[in-house]
């Protein structure tokens, strides 16, 4: 499946239309429905910043279903590894940076899926989004026990 239409299947789940998603990438209307529509095609930005806005509007799993079909596999084991991830941040467990590097290296030689420099990078720009909002979490989280500690 395109990227085009993973995008756009993704963004009907939700009663968004073009308008919402173009004024997030601050392009026009148009633009937009040619991007979605494949004829012009996202950078590796625009595709970040449209995921993450269309994320805060689906399921979990519908979110973690398109990153999976994005790579070009329908595998098991990418979905498993972005889960083990959000697992993490919600046990509040700090995870180094480079691990989203790790994580995409063992989850495309468990698959043997290829995928281009661009879907890489798109996916490390999500995965280290992830790790760090657990970290700074986690930071915050402490520095509030320290407090309580502290009185």
């Amino acid at each position: 499946m395109k990227t085009s239409e993973i995008i756009k299947n993704l963004r009907k789940k939700t009663s968004l239309k073009h308008k919402h998603i173009a004024d997030v990438l601050g392009m026009s209307r148009s633009n937009y429905g040619n991007k979605e529509n494949g004829k012009i095609s996202f950078t590796a930005d625009e595709l970040f910043l449209v995921l993450e806005f269309l994320r805060k509007h689906v399921t979990e799993e519908e979110y973690l279903n398109s990153i999976t079909d994005l790579i070009g596999s329908q595998s098991q084991a990418v979905k498993t590894e972005i889960k083990k991830s959000t697992d993490q941040q919600k046990q509040k467990t700090p995870v180094p940076m480079d691990s989203a590097i790790q994580i995409l290296q063992e989850a495309l030689e468990e698959t043997g899926v290829k995928i281009n420099e661009k879907q890489k990078q798109a996916v490390l720009k999500i995965l280290r989004e992830e790790l760090a909002k657990s970290e700074n979490k986690t930071k915050d989280d402490i520095k509030k026990y320290l407090q309580i500690f502290g009185k």
